[in-house]
């Protein structure tokens, strides 16, 4: 929670124990984090890193800071950077377990690494708090399906379609899995509903 005073904001942190701190900030921090978050935006993780680096060393005690710099560490896709962002969203993860979107993120690393079972039990956890979060449904499925249970992944994208019916990606995961299950006919209309999706504009495909 933020509340404006003059030119500097106050934030209400809660640490593990439940326990309520204030941290007090220059409104030129916020903006700052906002012109991080804008450059992004813009897939300039470099300048962005250099930024959230400078925020967290300020204001360490505002994990809004240190999980954006994580954010921009994992983008920017340099040897090691996977492994450092996994490790504060880590560390944010014991620090603030009810925040889904680092153990999304969290999930997204495990995944890329080959933690499987690690990323599956951390979209599950995402998918308690927010049933309807398709992609962490899709990651699921995808987790599932290369540990060889390919009926659980299945279900899975099947709920994919029903949450984001504009979800391409996981028309095509469910084909293939139907196919390989010899159900031909549902193969084929989730392949044909893949391809008919290619020029909708509200479409997505899944994309690490």
């Amino acid at each position: 929670m933020v509340s404006p005073a003059g030119d500097r904001l106050a934030f209400m942190i809660q640490d593990e124990s439940g326990d309520v701190d204030i941290a007090v900030m220059d409104a030129a921090a916020v903006s700052a984090n906002n012109r991080g978050v804008g450059l992004m935006g813009r897939y300039d993780y470099e300048a962005a890193l250099q930024l959230f680096k400078e925020l967290d060393s300020q204001y360490p005690a505002i994990t809004e800071f240190r999980f954006n710099l994580a954010v921009a560490l994992m983008n920017r896709q340099r040897e090691g950077d996977e492994a450092n962002a996994l490790a504060m969203f880590t560390d944010l993860a014991a620090r603030q377990p009810e925040d889904v979107r680092v153990t999304y993120c969290a999930g997204l690393l495990e995944y890329r690494r080959g933690e499987l079972a690690t990323a599956a039990g951390l979209f599950e956890r995402v998918l308690q708090s927010d049933p309807d979060d398709a992609y962490a449904a899709y990651f699921l499925g995808q987790s599932l399906q290369q540990q060889g249970d390919y009926e659980a992944a299945l279900s899975w994208y099947e709920r994919v379609i029903a949450i984001d019916p504009y979800l391409r990606s996981a028309y095509y995961a469910a084909a293939q899995l139907y196919r390989g299950s010899d159900r031909a006919e549902a193969a084929r209309d989730n392949m044909a509903l893949y391809q008919r999706l290619a020029n909708n504009p509200r479409a997505q495909l899944v994309d690490f």
